[in-house]
């Protein structure tokens, strides 16, 4: 697109296009020079010593790439590593930009030394997702990064002390909310298992019961009462809890829901 030009002729001085994009890790801000294969543009095969020369500036391009575009704490493999996590897990531009961000300021303290990058990729993304309270839980983002609960619980926890991050947790609602949706219950059910959280309260005996597995009886219960009952597998599979972890819950939940009767 060429220069616009306001009425009395000046040129403007309003940008056209889209232009680059200006979040602080977006890989469209890159320009790395392309080299082309072993044909030239008539589609004629190169000479043997073209082809090697060609060989030989394409790694010293992508060597270049990786010495310019490495920043500072933040390897190349860790923030592909993140961007590959946020499009498994739908998550939005800004959480990926701040899970690049966390990614950046732990590696930069240090705090993912003799830790794999999967790990630390991890930690930053889940760090990302609590700061802005989504949903996503440490199984889902283990398996989704390939790597233990335990790997990825270590570099979480390393990554919050060194960084000292106040994180608000992610509430009961918003997991009832998701798996609600999941399990394809009514607004009428979803509502019945908000009420009876919201009648739980800080009751001690729920203190060291699962999150997601309280959550999981919750609505298992108000499914029941609502005439839109679910398997205890099914509830189990999407709260990502075993069918024991469930039913452990939901006795709890009886026991506190009995005691104030």
């Amino acid at each position: 697109m060429g220069p616009s030009f306001t009425r009395d002729g000046t040129l403007a001085n309003t940008p056209q296009g889209h232009g680059p994009s200006q979040a602080p890790f977006s890989p469209k801000k890159r320009a790395d020079t392309v080299f082309p294969g072993n044909r030239d543009a008539q589609g004629n095969r190169l000479p043997a010593a073209a082809q090697r020369e060609f060989r030989l500036l394409r790694r010293r391009a992508r060597e270049g790439s990786a010495r310019v575009h490495a920043r500072p704490g933040m390897s190349l493999k860790g923030e592909e590593i993140v961007r590959r996590l946020s499009m498994s897990l739908s998550l939005p531009p800004l959480v990926q930009d701040a899970a690049l961000l966390v990614l950046a300021k732990g590696g930069e303290a240090r705090l993912f030394r003799g830790r794999s990058a999967a790990a630390a990729a991890a930690a930053s993304v889940y760090a990302a997702c609590r700061r802005y309270s989504l949903p996503r839980t440490w199984s889902e983002i283990s398996e989704a990064s390939s790597i233990t609960r335990a790997e990825f619980g270590r570099a979480y926890m390393a990554l919050r002390r060194g960084l000292n991050l106040d994180l608000p947790p992610v509430g009961l609602a918003t997991y009832v909310r998701r798996f609600s949706t999941e399990l394809k219950l009514s607004s009428q059910t979803l509502g019945k298992a908000l009420n009876i959280l919201d009648g739980i309260g800080d009751h001690p005996d729920a203190c060291g019961v699962s999150p997601n597995g309280l959550a999981g009886a919750a609505l298992y219960l108000a499914s029941v009462e609502c005439g839109e009952p679910r398997r205890q597998s099914d509830v189990a599979r999407v709260a990502q809890v075993t069918d024991v972890t469930l039913r452990h819950a939901f006795r709890r939940l009886g026991r506190i829901i009995g005691s104030k009767e």
